[in-house]
């Protein structure tokens, strides 16, 4: 059995026969290491040690519960990576210019911000998500949705063959008649070691 290395390599800081001592936890704490024994017996003292110092201690008679745990500290080290979900598409229609209410001053537009008049062509557009402005092929824009409406009704979405206002944080006033604009939710994912 090994260790995937194809996004991280283990680095052995120290390797010693013997049991896990203090100066070991110690160690480990400085070069923000984990400990792993094998086959080998955690006193509480040193338990409590590592505990105090923060340092990650794995014992097992058996190789291939410490490889797994090995695999699990190397992929607890990697950053979460974000990704982008299409959750709708939309065609701007027009646009227009209206006098922002308190609640939509509060939030951060402007006093006389520029709405994205839309039609949703698939899926839906969600007020918690980012939108993506196409035009001609390309993106010309993209910031999170600072006010989604239908009517004059704020909502938390808007799904296919309905009609939309869309405000952008940041005030953008860049619509286009013809944009295409895809609604964009990012999540965040653990990284796998594969």
């Amino acid at each position: 059995a090994t260790l995937p290395a194809k996004r991280a390599l283990p680095l052995v800081v120290l390797a010693a026969v013997g049991p896990l001592t203090e100066a070991d936890v110690e160690h480990a704490e400085v070069c923000g290491a984990a400990l792993i024994g094998y086959d080998v017996v955690l006193t509480p003292k040193v338990k409590a040690a590592a505990l105090n110092a923060g340092v990650r201690v794995s014992c097992s008679a058996i190789i291939y519960t410490l490889l797994d745990e090995a695999k699990e500290i190397l992929r607890a080290a990697l950053p979460a990576m974000r990704v982008a979900e299409t959750t709708g598409r939309a065609e701007v229609l027009d646009t227009f210019v209206i006098t922002a209410g308190p609640s939509l001053v509060g939030k951060g537009a402007g006093k006389r911000p520029v709405v994205g008049g839309m039609r949703v062509l698939d899926g839906s557009m969600r007020s918690n998500a980012h939108v993506r402005v196409m035009r001609g092929g390309e993106a010309v824009h993209e910031a999170a949705v600072l006010s989604l409406r239908h009517f004059k009704e704020d909502v938390s979405q808007v799904s296919k063959g309905s009609e939309c206002g869309v405000i952008l944080e940041g005030g953008w006033e860049g619509w286009h008649s013809g944009d295409e604009v895809l609604s964009i939710v990012y999540k965040t994912v653990e990284t796998s070691l594969e």
